[in-house]
């Protein structure tokens, strides 16, 4: 009743490796939270469930490795997929959609053409993490209220400053961003780039 999870997969006796296909219009949220209920999942409700599409080989031979200061794991696979969601909404803001492409091999991690929509505009990324040489790199382009993203802020500093700022129909926003880092910790990151505000309000 929840949608569709189609999973193709063929290995030979001889290969060390399976290459296998999925696409998914089921709702992977309920049914990750079946399995382990974990409550950051539950900080999430989309509208309609996501489209996930998923082709790649899964390697035998390679170990999978669970590294505790990394919040991502190297698995033994290379694969390439998309993934698409329409209207969903997070710790009381709502989003109209969220697409991207992404690739892993060898430990490195990458989403290409990442958009995010929300009423107020979209923001636009591509992000790289090899997970082994600790190098994590990404470009962003934001054109919406920054203060969308005010309660995904870990410190409460962050969030009061944003607080500070309005924004309406005549005003513009645009953040270019690059940076760089050593891990997903935004502790880590180097960050360079462009803003320009337009027709807003500051205290």
């Amino acid at each position: 009743a929840k949608g569709d999870l189609r999973l193709r997969g063929e290995w030979l006796h001889a290969n060390t490796y399976v290459d296998f296909e999925m696409d998914s219009s089921i709702d992977a949220q309920s049914l990750v939270q079946s399995i382990d209920p974990s409550p950051s999942i539950g900080e999430v409700v989309f509208f309609s469930p996501p489209q996930i599409a998923i082709e790649g080989r899964w390697h035998f031979d390679r170990p999978l490795e669970l590294s505790p200061a990394s919040a991502l794991p190297q698995l033994p696979a290379d694969l390439i997929g998309s993934f698409s969601c329409e209207k969903f909404g997070s710790k009381g803001e709502v989003f109209d959609g969220l697409k991207s492409d992404f690739s892993l091999s060898d430990g490195k991690y990458y989403l290409r053409n990442l958009r995010l929509e929300h009423k107020s505009g979209s923001a636009m990324a591509n992000v790289f993490y090899d997970l082994p040489k600790e190098d994590f790199r990404f470009e962003a382009e934001i054109k919406f209220d920054v203060g969308a993203v005010t309660p995904f802020l870990p410190k409460e500093s962050s969030r009061k400053f944003l607080r500070r700022w309005q924004f309406d129909e005549e005003s513009n926003v645009y953040l270019g961003i690059s940076g760089s880092g050593t891990s997903l910790k935004p502790s880590t990151w180097t960050m360079s780039g462009p803003i320009d505000l337009r027709n807003c309000r500051y205290n």
